[in-house]
């Protein structure tokens, strides 16, 4: 047989990775980002998918670096990763592996080593002769030669006549007289792969049958770089089979490059995983997620207060996979109790960042619900308070439960540690008249709110507004004054929301309680 290969299991990393393989069919998948940078919700989509497929198969959840791009990996991604899995509650079971760190820079002398490295055996070639040479160009891999000069001619040229850049397979054609000239001179050179001008089908769990002619839409693709790195297409292939990964569920946009690895895996006689492509997902004006539309940071919702839950719902919500339609409300163990890989959608999902408030709401209602729960956040939420600001009163309020609940009711969790409300947690304990105004004035202003809030129920902003009003229009008192005065009794700050918003975030009960303080306060010492 031309050009015969073994491939086999080399390292002693792959072989510690093995002593830990369970028998059988057990499902194993992988999560294997880039270190690259902050985690975003497409990468965390596609964690959160094979974390539910893993769980609702009783199966195991791997964490793979895929560092092949040495030059763009970031210091200190691969912890911001793993503390954002933990954060929403994916558990890892195997890992952290990396792909291929240890690979040294090579040079062509290195070649066979970093070949023999990876798995690849020549049995014949030009350094071993065998019956039915020549062997280097007929085998799956070949050199090439080609500099990045030349390939960047052929994309421009493939550009200025419309169409798609691809590599022409050049190198694929050289002879042992041109290759053994090359390397006399020291030519550095990239190990490609030969790709079969077939059409290839293949079963894939969402979208069915599919089908591609791989080297009618590319050349053939670098598996090894001159630096002797492998690329990440080469190493994620080798990485998943001795690591024994039985499913792969990735983005939509990998479908293309299905084909180029299952070539791989017959170039190897290796048996492919199965594959699940997950629907792209769509921000605004139905553009694939990028940063421009919007900082879509994991870290960034977490900094902003909201719920792991919240985002495993905002990921799900559109994606479907579930026996029910309906999954906001829903915790980590839910999810994996109703996930079901084949009611997967096979259209883009919408991402709607926008609805991840109300979800955070529906989340927050049902923590307080749970009287458990519910003395663990308010306990936590007055020590985030005062741990991010300075307070300026020395009135910092110990809020019952019901306060807790109303001010949650009527704001958004992000804006309770915003400047602006720190009245919610702080009342404030001096109180200074406005420039110009009469203490008598004050004390009537106060008088008259006071009996306007003994008399009402709930209070609504807008309502709050109109009938302050219609106090100072019938009492003859300047509005602007008594808006002064009322906030100097309600707020520590002079600037923030206006009255009426102060009044509904309060609520009745807490609003009379700082009036009568002020009413006090003021008669005494003012």
């Amino acid at each position: 047989m031309i050009g015969r290969l073994r491939f086999f299991q080399r390292t002693a990393v792959y072989q510690c990775r093995c002593l830990c393989h369970h028998s059988g069919e057990e499902v194993r998948v992988r999560f294997a980002p880039s270190p690259t940078g902050e985690i975003h919700l497409g990468g965390l989509r596609t964690a959160l998918y094979n974390y539910l497929f893993a769980r609702a198969n009783n199966g195991t959840f791997i964490l793979r670096i895929e560092d092949t791009d040495q030059t763009r990996l970031q210091k200190g991604t691969q912890e911001k990763i793993t503390d954002i899995l933990k954060w929403v509650g994916i558990t890892i079971d195997e890992g952290l592996y990396y792909c291929f760190t240890r690979l040294q820079k090579g040079t062509q002398e290195k070649i066979t080593d970093i070949l023999k490295w990876v798995g690849i055996t020549i049995d014949e070639g030009p350094d071993n002769p065998g019956d039915y040479g020549p062997y280097i160009q007929r085998k799956k891999a070949y050199r090439c030669f080609c500099s990045e000069r030349r390939l960047k001619m052929l994309k421009k040229e493939a550009l200025l006549q419309g169409e798609t850049p691809k590599y022409d397979n050049n190198c694929r054609h050289l002879n042992d007289e041109e290759i053994e000239k090359k390397l006399e001179n020291n030519a550095p050179f990239a190990i490609r792969f030969k790709l079969d001008d077939f059409t290839e089908t293949w079963p894939d769990l969402v979208y069915g049958p599919i089908s591609y002619n791989t080297a009618t839409i590319e050349g053939d693709p670098v598996i090894l770089k001159s630096d002797g790195f492998p690329t990440y297409h080469f190493a994620n292939v080798v990485d998943d089979h001795f690591m024994r990964i039985t499913h792969v569920l990735r983005g939509q946009e990998w479908l293309v490059s299905t084909t180029k690895h299952i070539l791989m895996y017959n170039a190897f006689d290796w048996s492919p995983p199965q594959f699940a492509h997950l629907p792209l997902l769509l921000g605004k004006g139905n553009k694939k997620l990028s940063k421009r539309q919007g900082d879509f940071r994991i870290q960034n919702f977490k900094d902003h207060t909201y719920f792991p839950e919240t985002i495993l719902n905002l990921l799900t919500e559109n994606g479907s996979g579930f026996k029910v339609k309906n999954i906001v409300g829903m915790n980590m163990k839910e999810l994996i109790d109703n996930f079901d890989l084949s009611a997967m959608n096979r259209h883009s999902s919408h991402l709607n960042v926008e609805r991840a408030m109300d979800i955070n709401k529906v989340h927050l209602i049902r923590k307080l619900s749970d009287a458990r729960q519910r003395d663990v956040m308010v306990q936590q939420f007055l020590e985030i308070y005062q741990k991010e600001h300075v307070i300026k009163s020395t009135s910092m309020i110990e809020p019952s439960t019901e306060y807790v609940m109303h001010v949650l009711e009527e704001m958004a969790l992000e804006d309770l540690l915003k400047d602006e409300y720190e009245y919610l947690w702080s009342a404030p304990d001096v109180i200074a008249l406005p420039e110009h105004t009469d203490k008598d004035l004050a004390l009537s202003i106060i008088r008259h709110v006071i009996a306007l809030f003994r008399k009402s129920g709930r209070v609504v902003e807008k309502a709050v507004t109109d009938d302050i009003k219609e106090i100072c229009e019938k009492n003859d008192i300047l509005y602007a004054i008594c808006m002064k005065v009322l906030r100097r009794c309600l707020t520590p700050t002079q600037k923030g929301p206006s009255i009426g918003e102060i009044v509904a975030t309060l609520g009745r009960n807490t609003t009379l309680q700082r009036l009568e303080h002020a009413l006090k306060y003021i008669s005494d010492k003012c």
